[in-house]
């Protein structure tokens, strides 16, 4: 619901939860209500594998929203993308921290407005141009 509420042009990426097969059909029940209709005209929604590298490496993807696993992290880092990190579990936490330690990243805490504001800042505002430079 914040990347809804951002603004932003995006491209999302849905896993299953991790309780159903990896074979298991795509709901959209696992989305917010209304979302995939708020967002339809600047989202695109991928449920499954998506190419990331080759998401990053296109000149009009500015940030990525990541869990900061450390295969993301060298990924965005060796396109230019900041990251904007939000991690889930194990060492996570620390590369996200330190992205926003060498200005490369920023953390967002996990909550509707938080998440709005920070994408927003990364992807039109100088922070995330700062960061792309």
């Amino acid at each position: 619901m914040g990347l809804e509420s951002s603004g932003a042009r995006f491209i999302l990426v849905v896993r299953l939860p991790l309780e159903f097969p990896i074979t298991a059909e795509f709901r959209s029940e696992w989305l917010p209500e209304g979302f995939e209709e708020g967002v339809k005209d600047r989202g695109l929604i991928i449920t499954g594998w998506a190419p990331q590298l080759m998401i990053l490496s296109h000149k009009a993807t500015c940030a990525l929203l990541s869990h900061c696993g450390w295969n993301s992290v060298l990924e965005s880092l060796s396109q230019g993308v900041p990251l904007i990190g939000w991690p889930m579990g194990a060492e996570q936490f620390l590369n996200s921290t330190m992205l926003g330690d060498e200005k490369v990243g920023v953390c967002v805490e996990v909550w509707r407005e938080k998440v709005a504001r920070v994408v927003a800042a990364v992807v039109k505002g100088e922070k995330g141009s700062e960061m792309r430079r």
